[in-house]
């Protein structure tokens, strides 16, 4: 029998709206190896890939297969790629999910909506500031010239996960504005943009992008098993929120 980190509970809180956001480690990813009859689909895929991306590509799979119930009758369905990558499943009635990696940490959400995700291990970077003005709004830039790199890691963060949830990359970055008091989001042609969250520790920023009033179920997966409710996600507060 096999193991089960989700839970039926997880299935049908998707099912009826919830947003599942799952953050694990590469290595908590124990139950499944690389041979696993329900990620032979993506073999070929993956042949002649680094073994990172190979580790990266194949806990991901893993987590999506032990969230959809796949076995050997029923296996992990077959994906296709948007414009800019982003993979999704071709069958109806699906979950949209979508997938960050930062070093051995994973972000994976999933919701019969559309939603974006995006994990960053904080690290000095010292083009931060070329890249916000480069791809951020002159507001954003200039937050990130004011208030340093943990305010980047924000944006940026944030940034990434609109973009997949509107199915745009890094070339649709300019159709994104995000206000650096309040953190609420424009993007251009979108009538319905989501709203953001940000779950922050020493060491990494993780954001995400949910349709708006959507509930936030929360899993933290690492070698001693799952953890519910252990990412405390929320509305990012201005670094200075009495200046005018």
């Amino acid at each position: 029998m096999l193991n089960r980190i989700f839970t039926d509970d997880d299935l049908a809180a998707v099912r009826a709206g919830s947003v599942l956001a799952a953050f694990f480690r590469i290595s908590a990813v124990t139950a499944f190896s690389p041979d696993d009859h329900r990620l032979s689909l993506h073999a070929e895929e993956l042949r002649g890939k680094s073994e990172k991306f190979r580790r990266e590509r194949l806990a991901s799979r893993a987590m999506l297969a032990d969230f959809l119930r796949s076995t050997a009758e029923n296996p992990l369905p077959p994906f296709s790629f948007g414009r800019y990558g982003r993979p999704y499943f071709t069958g109806s009635g699906m979950p949209f999910f979508s997938i960050s990696h930062s070093g051995e940490h994973i972000l994976l959400t999933m919701s019969k909506k559309p939603v974006g995700a995006d994990v960053e291990a904080i690290r000095l970077r010292k083009g931060a500031q070329g890249i916000a003005d480069r791809y951020f709004t002159p507001a954003e830039a200039g937050c990130v010239r004011k208030y340093g790199q943990r305010v980047f890691f924000r944006l940026w963060t944030i940034r990434e996960a609109v973009s997949k949830f509107t199915g745009g990359g890094i070339q649709d970055f300019s159709r994104i504005r995000i206000d650096p008091r309040g953190f609420s989001v424009s993007v251009d042609d979108c009538e319905d943009p989501p709203l953001p969250l940000i779950s922050e520790t020493e060491s990494l920023t993780a954001a995400i992008a949910v349709p708006v009033q959507s509930e936030v179920r929360s899993v933290m997966i690492d070698e001693s098993g799952r953890h519910d409710a252990e990412l405390l996600w929320h509305v990012p507060e201005p670094e200075d929120p009495d200046e005018p």
